[in-house]
């Protein structure tokens, strides 16, 4: 049975939710601030996206 710390799923689950978190706050704010709606609406999804792509791949970790 795997723990969660083996291979290499720690780092990823890491930058799934690491780089969400920089797309939610950098890019966020940078785009709120030049007036670029589509973009701003893009990289907020995305980062939501990649925080969940995370979040699942930690739990799927644990589990199997």
């Amino acid at each position: 049975m795997s723990s969660f710390g083996s291979g290499l799923s720690v780092y990823i689950v890491v930058l799934f939710i690491g780089s969400g978190l920089l797309l939610l706050t950098l890019e966020n704010y940078y785009y709120k601030h030049s007036g670029a709606v589509k973009e701003k609406r893009a990289s907020v999804l995305l980062g939501w996206l990649n925080i969940l792509i995370g979040c699942a791949a930690g739990v799927l970790t644990r589990i199997f």
